[in-house]
């Protein structure tokens, strides 16, 4: 890029050497602004809430796992249509005691979730924390699970969850220029830990939206669909023990909310 050569593709940065690309080499000292954007781009903005009022998305982190199969089954028996943040390859996930598995041994379940009408987006390819890595490794993370998608399903997300939901003002800048959506949540039924029983968890979603009117409210959940005390409708397992999927969602239907994914919310 630069002068007699041309300008960066949108959202790209042309750095004083003449290259494109989302860093702060591209972006800061030397950007080339005539080619490009450059600092002055805003921090991508976190959404926590829906904007819609009385819509309230379910979202799954850190899948897809060998429970995701099961959980689409019941959200296709309630016709709810949920929004999954995906990772390629979450060795983290061993602490759920389930199989490691990445987004291409998962590809078919991914592809069925999708074709089902829940959305699919980006939770980065490791499920690395952004805030505590180089610009460089948070295009990799995010570039990298993107061309997993376009592979499996020819599409590439706009929506992205920062692992822990941290963000920083380096990561967010990277990601508006990246042209994401951030998006966390404001109910967390902490089901991400395996102290807590699925009681507790089933409580913390009680306490936290009971006092809030179904036709105004504006709520995004947190929740995992790697751990068999949120996710797991195995036979073996089902319908001895209801997940907190399950028992949530009966819940909120019962109050009258409307479940829908994150598309349908902001």
């Amino acid at each position: 890029c630069g002068s007699g050569v041309g300008s960066c593709a949108p959202g790209l940065c042309c750095s004083q050497w003449g290259y494109c690309g989302y860093t702060s080499d591209h972006c800061a000292t030397g950007c080339q602004k005539e080619f490009g954007g450059c600092d002055k781009n805003k921090e991508a903005k976190v959404i926590t809430k829906c904007t819609a009022p009385g819509t309230f998305a379910i979202t799954f982190d850190d899948g897809p796992s060998v429970l995701t199969s099961g959980l689409l089954d019941y959200l296709d028996r309630v016709n709810v249509k949920a929004t999954f943040f995906v990772n390629g390859h979450n060795e983290k996930n061993a602490d759920t005691g389930n199989p490691i598995l990445s987004i291409y041994d998962l590809a078919d379940v991914v592809k069925r979730a999708y074709k089902s009408g829940h959305q699919i987006c980006s939770h980065t390819w490791a499920h690395t924390d952004l805030i505590t890595v180089s610009e460089s490794r948070v295009v990799y993370e995010m570039t990298k699970l993107n061309h997993a998608f376009a592979k499996i399903l020819n599409k590439v997300p706009t929506c992205m969850r920062p692992p822990y939901g941290d963000t920083d003002g380096p990561s967010r800048k990277i990601l508006q220029k990246m042209g994401y959506i951030v998006v966390n949540w404001n109910v967390d039924p902490v089901d991400w830990n395996p102290v807590n029983s699925i009681d507790e968890m089933y409580q913390e979603y009680i306490d936290q939206t009971s006092s809030a009117n179904p036709r105004f409210g504006k709520f995004i959940s947190l929740n995992h669909d790697v751990w068999n005390t949120t996710a797991d409708f195995r036979p073996e397992n089902y319908p001895k023990t209801i997940p907190l999927a399950q028992r949530a969602i009966e819940y909120l239907l019962s109050r009258g909310w409307k479940l829908v994914n994150l598309a349908d919310c902001l």
